[in-house]
């Protein structure tokens, strides 16, 4: 009976052992089915994502291509979703499966499962990465064709009046220089962007011809005024002359407006009062002709004042155009500033937002040692990155202080914000880098000194049991120098263990940020080395 009760015992035991192993075999099935499938699709959603990024080419930058790009980003971005969703199900077999397995088991299969959810994480933050910063690419280049197809047809319908010959005021004709203010800004909104072939050939065309267009109009200008000074008697020359005069002294009494918009229309007018300048100075000297005349003639009273007067208009005029050169020139400066400002201020951004992505504020995952030695490159070659960003950067700040300094209560108010979040954003990136590189560095170092102390251990242990295989001597005096011998080879070993424990320590450190199945290997010779000498020891 005792014996058929133990017997009973046993095979149930053993059925629910088998029952436990089944139980895990399906387990295992099913997370090795997923983790392929899985595995499988981020390979496919990697390399569609690589090869639309290489597909994207400068030559052809155009609206449509940036918009089909952002549309492919966003389906590979909807993918990645679902992997995510995959992932789910795949960490939850595996935290069903650890409860069945060995400590060791269990820690590499918690490694593979991390290195697989980091992988689709760091695809999915850099596709949309990607994704956002082709969608304010796209907005640009949306808003840069709406502008140059603007200007195009400003320039078409200029065209077809000078060429139907249309009766036009001065006003009207000189309308068209002082909208060269926004072709300006266009060419310099170009320098930020990667236009196509296209939109280049069709802005070079648009300044070829607007110039043409602009010198026919002033030129169709100069002929009205022509026409209109040889029906005017004097007085109505210097009436007319000291009006627009006026006008000029008006502009330059305004103040320099302390927003970029206020200063977008303030170089519009300046820039049509250049082309103005020339209807002025063709007034002064129909003026001073007349006046010249008058005086031959002997129709002035007082000559002397006559003349003195003559020269005060001539040196009013002087200045007047003296200073709306130089207050013209002081505008366009500002506005280039802005634009030197938003172009520099747009690509640290974007530097920024690449080098956020790259150094996770999280701290440091569990790499391969493989990946964490090309992780210490990227790192290194972020700093680089820095180093050639930091005169970028200082400029940045300068410009903004500059414009800073001549805005108005809104201007200044989003300046300081842009300018704090910049510089913040800046030293806090770049200090979070220079702890991640050391943090790396002093990671690959301990893992290169464990593997070359593990050799060096290696080595000593085979020259102690060297030593320990020699034939036992024969003779007193030997025996005695082969005791001390065996003395100091206790010692040594005694040493050594102190050695391994060191070892031990220092691959439990480095468990901490290196994956299991890179730590096993250390893990494994360790343990190799420890059994090598308690058999040292017995000897």
């Amino acid at each position: 009976y005792f014996l058929s009760s133990s017997w009973t015992q046993v095979l149930g035991a053993v059925n629910q052992q088998l029952q436990k192993s089944q139980d895990v075999l399906v387990l295992w099935e099913v997370y090795n089915q997923l983790k392929w499938s899985l595995s499988n699709s981020l390979q496919i959603l990697q390399s569609d994502f690589t090869f639309k990024l290489s597909s994207l080419t400068e030559q052809d930058n155009t609206v449509a291509q940036a918009a089909a790009m952002v549309t492919n980003m966003e389906s590979i971005l909807k993918r990645a979703n679902t992997l995510l969703c995959d992932l789910g199900q795949v960490l939850e077999v595996s935290k069903d499966l650890t409860v069945y397995l060995e400590p060791l088991a269990a820690g590499l299969l918690q490694s593979e499962s991390r290195l697989l959810s980091r992988s689709i994480l760091q695809l999915s933050q850099q596709v949309s990465a990607r994704r956002d910063h082709l969608q304010e690419e796209l907005k640009w280049l949306q808003d840069f064709e709406n502008d140059l197809e603007s200007l195009e047809t400003t320039l078409e319908d200029w065209q077809r009046r000078l060429e139907s010959g249309a009766q036009t005021d001065q006003s009207g004709l000189l309308e068209l220089s002082g909208l060269s203010a926004d072709l300006d800004m266009l060419n310099e909104r170009s320098c930020s962007l990667t236009l196509g072939g296209a939109a280049a050939r069709r802005l070079q065309r648009l300044n070829r011809y607007w110039a043409q267009t602009a010198t026919r109009a002033e030129e169709a200008c100069s002929e009205i005024q022509t026409e209109e000074l040889r029906q005017k008697p004097f007085e109505q020359k210097c009436e007319r002359w000291m009006a627009f005069l006026q006008r000029i002294e008006d502009s330059l009494a305004v103040d320099i407006t302390g927003s970029y918009i206020g200063l977008r229309q303030q170089l519009c007018t300046h820039k049509r009062f250049q082309a103005e300048l020339a209807i002025g100075q063709q007034i002064l000297h129909s003026v001073i002709t007349d006046a010249l005349h008058l005086l031959q003639k002997g129709e002035v009273e007082d000559r002397s004042d006559f003349i003195l007067k003559l020269a005060q208009l001539r040196e009013h005029w002087q200045g007047a155009v003296q200073r709306a050169d130089q207050r013209c020139s002081l505008v366009e400066g500002l506005v280039r500033r802005w634009h030197l400002y938003s172009r520099t201020l747009r690509k640290l951004q974007k530097f920024l937002s690449e080098t956020q992505n790259l150094i996770p504020v999280s701290g440091l995952a569990h790499y391969s040692l493989q990946q964490l030695r090309r992780s210490l490159q990227d790192l290194q070659h972020t700093e680089l990155l820095f180093q050639r960003y930091q005169s970028t950067f200082i400029q940045t700040l300068e410009v903004g202080r500059q414009l800073f300094s001549m805005g108005d209560q809104d201007t200044q108010t989003q300046l300081q914000l842009d300018l704090g979040t910049l510089q913040e954003e800046w030293e806090n990136l770049h200090s979070l880098l220079a702890k991640r590189m050391d943090l790396t560095e002093a990671i690959i170092k301990n893992w290169d000194h464990c593997v070359a102390g593990i050799a060096d251990s290696m080595l000593h242990l085979k020259q102690m049991k060297t030593r320990l295989n020699q034939s036992m001597p024969e003779c007193d005096a030997d025996l005695q120098s082969a005791l001390r011998n065996d003395e100091e080879n206790e010692d040594s070993l005694e040493d050594w263990a102190e050695s391994l424990t060191e070892l031990s320590n220092m691959k439990t450190d480095l468990s901490q940020y290196i994956i299991a199945d890179d730590v096993l290997l250390l893990q494994e010779q360790v343990e190799h080395l420890h059994c090598q000498w308690e058999e040292l020891c017995f000897k």
